[in-house]
């Protein structure tokens, strides 16, 4: 009969931060369609021209949704009852801004998106650029662990490991941004001004992976 020994193989990273992104939101609503797009198109280029005041190139600014919808209000009629009308159009542009950890950095970009004419919305999180990497740092921490506990297991009951007959392995979708959260408000650029030094908590993933060896 042949004989195996199943081992679940475990792992962890800690990795250090190294990139900072902002998701930033652009709205323009006006009554009617081609005045909403012109209007989304000067709020970008105010943008991107801000944005080049401190060093940021047009195309570091990438556009992850463009979406124009009617835009609708809520009204009672002469009965009192609930009733909607179109009012005009809706633009929603969402961008995203990566570039390497630097808190100068962060501060700038905060008193210059606080200050511009196009009054984006924003988001800070801070994450790892090459995740690639870390997923295969990862699978050689799982594998490392599965080698040890087999080489234990196999030890002292009296076996010995003849090779690794199956491996099954199902991708965790890990999340790649640190805990830490910098939140701003309306008197965002007044605390950027002060430079304060801070260090976002490391990003932690795991995984697993069940290993199978034929013994004898």
């Amino acid at each position: 009969m042949e004989k195996k020994l199943q081992i679940i193989g475990n792992g962890k990273l800690n990795l250090s931060v190294d990139q900072i992104e902002f998701d930033l939101y652009l709205k323009a609503l006006k009554p009617n369609y081609n005045d909403a797009y012109k209007l989304a198109e000067i709020q970008l280029s105010q943008l991107q021209k801000d944005m080049a005041k401190i060093g940021f190139a047009k195309d570091a600014l990438k556009t992850n949704s463009f979406v124009i919808n009617q835009h609708y209000e809520n009204y009672r009629d002469e009965n009192n009852n609930y009733q909607t009308k179109l009012v005009g159009y809706e633009v929603n542009h969402q961008l995203t801004l990566k570039y390497a950890y630097d808190v100068d950095m962060l501060g700038k970009i905060i008193n210059i998106l606080t200050e511009c004419d196009a009054q984006p919305e924003f988001n800070i999180r801070f994450t790892v650029k090459d995740q690639n990497q870390a997923k295969l740092e990862l699978l050689k921490r799982i594998t490392k662990d599965a080698k040890a506990k087999a080489r234990v297991l196999a030890k002292e009951n009296k076996a010995k490991l003849i090779g690794i007959a199956e491996i099954d392995y199902t991708y965790s979708d890990n999340n790649f941004y640190s805990p830490t959260v910098y939140e701003h408000s309306v008197n965002a650029k007044c605390l950027a001004a002060t430079g304060m030094e801070i260090t976002a908590a490391d990003v932690q993933i795991e995984g697993s992976a069940r290993f199978v060896w034929e013994i004898e």
